[in-house]
């Protein structure tokens, strides 16, 4: 009689898209602005950054609880939120 074989193995996984804010998939633009805060950079400094780029900060819930999490002024986030558009 012969003797059974192991099943195959499963086909490898779908890649599992890392949520926005988490590592690997870090905007240079939210780090920066981040980096700006944790240095010292001032709300104003912040906002003035934010208006003078016209940049649009796509942001998604794990970025915005990191930057209310580090202590960035709420007017910052806002800014942020409504840039660029």
């Amino acid at each position: 009689m012969p003797r059974p074989t192991a099943p195959p193995p499963p086909p490898p996984a779908a890649a599992i898209p890392t949520p926005a804010g988490t590592a690997g998939s870090e905007d240079p633009r939210y780090l920066a602005i981040l980096e700006l805060y944790r240095s010292g950079a001032s709300e104003e400094a912040l906002l003035a950054k934010i208006r003078s780029e016209n940049t649009r900060y796509d942001l998604a819930t794990p970025q915005i609880l990191e930057l209310r999490q580090a202590g960035v002024p709420e007017a910052v986030v806002a800014a942020m939120l409504r840039s660029g558009r």
